[in-house]
C-alpha cells in the first residue's frame, strides 16, 4: 500500500491521514495479538535444535545483506534452485555491494522514474515478511520470492518496453536470447520434479550441507528399498548435523529391517540422547527389547513412550503388549479392556484381547 502510494504520489491522494495511521495502529496490533501463538511456534521451529542460538533476532549486518542479494541472483540467475538454500557463498564485501547498489537504483528512480521505482520496491516489499529480523523464517527460500518475482518480471517488462524504439533488432535478440535461457531452465527444473529421487538427488548436489536434504535423500532409498544408501544418507545429515535426531532414528530404522539389532539400538539411544521427547524411539527400541528377552528395558521403554503420550493408543496398546509378553497377564488385560472403552474400534487392542483372552483360558484349563 505504501509503495503505490509512493508510486502515485502521496499529494495526488486524497486521504485523511490521521484515520489512516490510527487503523493500520489498531489492525497491525490485532495482527500481532493473534498471530502470536503461530508467531511464537515459528521462532520455535527456526530456533531449535542446530539452529538454536541465545538471540531470536538475526544479525542485521548478516541477514540482509546475504538474504536480498541471494535473492536478486536467484532472480536475475536462477543456477542453483533447491528446496533448501544453505549456500551462500558471495564474499561479504559483494553482498554488501549488491545490497547497497539496489537501495541506490531504488532511491533513484524514486526521482526519476516513478514506474521503476514501483518495480523494484515491489520486490522485496513483497518479502518483507520474511526477512523481519525475528526468526520466524529461512534465511532464504524460494517460495517467499514468488509475489516479489513480479516485481522483477515488470523491471525487466519497463526496461525491454523503453529500449525498444532505440534498437528493435538489438533489444529483440536479446528477449529472444533471455526466453531461451529461462526455458531451458524451466525445463531442466521439471526434470528435477519428475520423481521424488530425482528431486532430492538434484538438492542435495545443490545444497550439500543441508541436513533436511540428505535425510530426505535417506528416506527416498529407503523407499527404493536400498538400504545401503539409505544409511548413507542418513549418516551424511547426522555429519552435517550431528545432533540431528530425526536422522539417527531413521538410519536406526534401516539397521532393524536388515537384522543388526545391536546397530539399531546404538541409533535410537543417540537419537533419544539429542531429543528424548521422541516417542516413536522409545517403542521401536521396545520391539528391540522384547526381540532380545529384555523384559525390564521394555517395560521401561515401553512406559516411557506412555510418559511423553499418554492420550496415544499406539503407546497403550505397545504397554499392554509388553505386559503380556513378561507374564502380567492381568494388568495387560486391564489396559486393552480400558483402550476399547475409548476407542472400540482399535483392531490392534481387539486382536491382542482375543489372543490374551484365550491364553489365560488355556493356562487356566491347565491349572484345572
Amino acid at each position: 500500500m505504501m509503495i503505490y502510494l509512493l508510486y502515485v504520489g502521496i499529494n495526488r491522494v486524497r486521504i485523511n491521514w490521521t484515520k489512516f495511521i490510527l487503523g493500520t495502529l489498531v489492525l497491525s496490533i490485532l495482527f500481532v495479538i493473534f498471530a502470536m501463538p503461530y508467531i511464537k511456534y515459528r521462532i520455535g521451529v527456526v530456533n531449535s535444535g542446530y539452529n538454536s542460538s541465545e538471540s531470536v533476532f538475526y544479525d542485521p549486518f548478516f541477514q540482509y545483506p546475504t538474504g536480498i542479494s541471494k535473492y536478486l541472483q536467484l532472480l536475475a540467475v536462477p543456477v542453483d534452485l533447491t528446496l533448501y538454500h544453505t549456500m551462500y557463498t558471495f564474499p561479504w564485501q559483494l553482498n554488501w555491494f549488491i545490497l547497497l547498489l539496489y537501495l541506490a537504483t531504488t532511491i533513484y528512480f524514486f526521482f526519476k522514474d516513478k514506474r521503476y521505482f514501483f518495480a523494484l520496491a515491489f520486490i522485496i516489499a513483497a518479502v518483507l515478511p520474511s526477512i523481519m529480523p525475528v526468526k520466524v523464517s529461512w534465511l532464504v527460500a524460494e517460495r517467499y520470492m514468488f509475489l516479489g518475482s513480479l516485481g522483477f518480471c515488470l523491471f525487466l517488462g519497463l526496461i525491454i518496453t523503453d529500449l525498444w524504439r532505440y534498437s528493435k533488432i538489438i533489444i529483440g535478440g536479446v528477449l529472444g536470447l533471455l526466453l531461451v535461457l529461462f526455458s531451458i531452465k524451466v525445463y531442466i527444473r521439471n526434470i528435477d520434479w519428475q520423481t521424488n529421487h530425482k528431486l532430492w538427488v538434484n538438492t542435495c548436489q545443490v545444497s550439500p550441507n543441508s541436513h533436511n536434504a540428505w535425510n530426505n535423500i535417506g528416506d527416498d532409498y529407503d523407499k527404493l528399498n536400498d538400504p545401503t544408501n539409505a544409511i548413507k544418507g542418513f549418516t551424511q545429515s547426522t555429519i552435517v548435523k550431528p545432533n540431528y535426531a530425526d536422522a539417527y532414528h531413521n538410519r536406526a530404522n534401516i539397521f532393524f529391517k536388515i537384522g543388526r539389532l545391536d546397530l539399531a539400538r546404538e541409533s535410537y539411544n543417540v537419537a533419544l540422547n539429542f531429543s528424548p521427547e521422541l516417542y516413536q524411539t522409545y517403542l521401536s527400541l521396545t520391539q528391540i527389547d522384547l526381540m532380545e528377552g529384555k523384559s525390564d528395558l521394555a517395560l521401561q521403554h515401553s512406559q516411557a513412550a506412555l510418559k511423553l503420550q499418554p492420550e496415544n493408543p499406539q503407546a497403550v496398546y505397545v504397554v499392554g503388549v509388553v505386559y503380556a509378553q513378561v507374564g502380567k497377564l492381568t494388568e495387560a488385560e486391564t489396559i486393552f479392556e480400558n483402550l476399547l472403552k475409548q476407542i472400540p474400534d482399535y483392531q490392534p487392542a481387539k486382536q491382542a484381547l482375543q489372543q490374551l483372552k484365550t491364553l489365560m483360558a488355556t493356562q487356566s484349563e491347565k491349572k484345572n
